[in-house]
């Protein structure tokens, strides 16, 4: 047997494989048999080896093939392997893999006549993505504020880091049913400041500093942010649709328009400029990523953006 597993939401796709694998364990009982290869840095001689040899232990294998579409191997090895899967009682051939691309989508197409079963996870935006985002808080039982949605679907998709968040809230002993954001100053408050009310923007920022907040969340929250302004703003000024490939929520796109409004568009190349120069000084220990946020935020002040 032959499945097919790829997309660039390697978070689900990870999941699903997980979820095979634990119910062949299950089946299988004492006698699970389970191997993983790397087709991008392994020798396929393994992998031939644990497909086309017999098995001591056990007449039924469950076999992960890692990146056959996207990784360096031969393929034409994964294709003979793949023929011999698809007739097989004995094998379960699991081919996985991220975003494959055209090359990689012209080497699905040489396995995908010998494969039983074949899914593709695209990221997630829109509704579909609000609607994971609420089941996975539901399940650990987190409740989530207005303020808290947006920050989480400005990820874009990215449900790795939303997975992180909504762990840490888990972890942290608040995630129950009467959670609510109890400080004045959050990175939310600060985000909604920090491009148009420097001034207010430096009490929060200063405020979630010293509560604990980790400045690289913060830094890499607010450039992001800044993306998304920047994308509204241009498409409002053009009275046009923002495109779904942005991966911009409805609802983020409508607060962030309330708040870019009064912004020129001439502001948000330099203030993207601002943050790559700091993230260039961050990553080359330069700088630090508090102090490269309070750099910006006093640019921001010398430009005398409307206060608040």
């Amino acid at each position: 047997m032959l499945y097919l597993l790829y997309g660039s939401d390697t978070y689900r796709s990870r999941q699903k494989l997980n979820d095979i694998i634990e119910e062949y364990r299950k089946k299988a009982g004492a006698n699970f048999e389970f191997q993983k290869f790397d087709c991008d840095e392994d020798d396929l001689t393994r992998l031939q080896l644990a497909i086309e040899g017999g098995s001591l232990f056990s007449a039924k294998r469950l076999i992960v093939a890692a990146y056959p579409f996207s990784g360096k191997c031969d393929f034409d090895i994964c294709v003979r392997l793949a023929k011999k899967a698809k007739d097989s009682k004995e094998i379960f051939l699991v081919f996985w893999d991220r975003d494959i691309g055209k090359s990689g989508a012209t080497k699905l197409s040489r396995v995908r006549a010998f494969s039983h079963k074949e899914q593709e996870f695209l990221l997630l935006s829109g509704v579909a993505l609000e609607r994971w985002v609420r089941e996975e808080a539901r399940k650990r039982g987190i409740v989530l504020q207005n303020n808290e949605m947006e920050w989480l679907l400005s990820f874009g998709g990215d449900l790795w880091r939303v997975a992180n968040e909504l762990a840490k809230r888990e972890a942290s002993g608040i995630a129950g049913a009467d959670t609510r954001i109890q400080s004045p100053s959050t990175i939310f408050s600060l985000g909604d400041a920090f491009f148009s009310a420097p001034r207010q923007a430096m009490f929060h920022l200063l405020s979630i500093l010293r509560a604990g907040e980790d400045g690289i969340g913060i830094f890499s929250y607010l450039s992001n942010h800044a993306r998304t302004l920047f994308t509204v703003k241009a498409f409002a000024e053009k009275g046009a649709v923002i495109p779904q490939a942005f991966g911009i929520h409805p609802f983020v796109a409508k607060k962030a328009s309330a708040i870019v409004r009064a912004m020129p568009l001439s502001y948000f190349p330099r203030l993207m400029r601002r943050f790559w120069e700091e993230d260039a000084k961050v990553k080359t220990g330069e700088s630090n990523p508090e102090d490269s946020l309070i750099h910006i935020l006093i640019k921001n002040e010398s430009n005398s953006l409307p206060m608040k």
